[in-house]
C-alpha cells in the first residue's frame, strides 16, 4: 500500500440531509474515509449495503430535526427521517465516542473515498464489488481517524465499521 492509497480523513465543515429536507445536519471534520459494509444489519436497514463515513460525536450539529427519529437493537442505534425513510447515522452500542454518517447523506465533493469493503461474504448475489479498496470478510478494517477509532472490543464483539 502506497501512501496516497492509505485511508484519509476530510477536515472541513460538510452539510447533508436526509431526502426530504425534515433533517439537516453539518458536521465539522476529520472525517474517516468511507467504508463500504455488507453485513446483513446494514442491508436489511438500507436496502443495500452501507457506506458510511464516521465523525466524533460532538463534531455533528443537527441544524432541523424535526424528521429524525431513531431505532435500536442490541448491535447499534440507527438514525432515520420518520418522514421520508432516509437512513442517516448509525452508533455502535457500546459506544466509542464516534457516528456514523450515511456519506450518501452529504453534499456532494466531500473529498471522502471508499477505503475498504467489510463484510463481503455476506453481500446480495447481486453486488459487484468495485474499485481497489481492501475486500474484508470481517469488520476489522484498517480505516480509522486520527483522533478516535472503533475500540478494539467493538470490532473483535461486532465488526461492523
Amino acid at each position: 500500500m502506497t501512501s496516497q492509497d492509505e485511508p484519509q480523513v476530510t477536515t472541513k465543515t460538510l452539510k447533508g440531509s436526509c431526502l426530504c429536507g425534515c433533517v439537516e445536519y453539518e458536521v465539522d471534520g476529520p472525517l474517516r474515509d468511507v467504508v463500504s459494509c455488507y453485513c446483513d444489519q446494514c442491508r436489511k436497514s438500507s436496502g443495500n449495503f452501507v457506506s458510511a463515513t464516521a465523525a466524533s460525536e460532538s463534531r455533528l450539529n443537527i441544524l432541523r430535526g424535526d424528521g429524525l427519529a431513531w431505532y435500536g437493537n442490541k448491535l447499534a442505534k440507527r438514525g432515520f427521517c420518520r418522514e421520508c425513510g432516509s437512513s442517516l447515522f448509525w452508533l455502535p452500542r457500546p459506544g466509542d465516542g464516534l457516528i456514523r454518517i450515511m456519506a450518501g447523506t452529504l453534499q456532494r465533493d466531500t473529498g471522502l473515498r471508499v477505503a475498504a469493503h467489510i463484510f463481503v461474504n455476506q453481500r446480495s448475489d447481486f453486488q459487484e464489488l468495485v474499485g481497489d479498496a481492501p475486500r474484508l470478510i470481517n469488520g476489522n478494517h484498517p480505516v480509522g481517524m486520527s483522533d478516535a477509532g472503533p475500540s478494539e472490543d467493538w470490532v473483535a464483539n461486532y465488526g461492523c465499521s
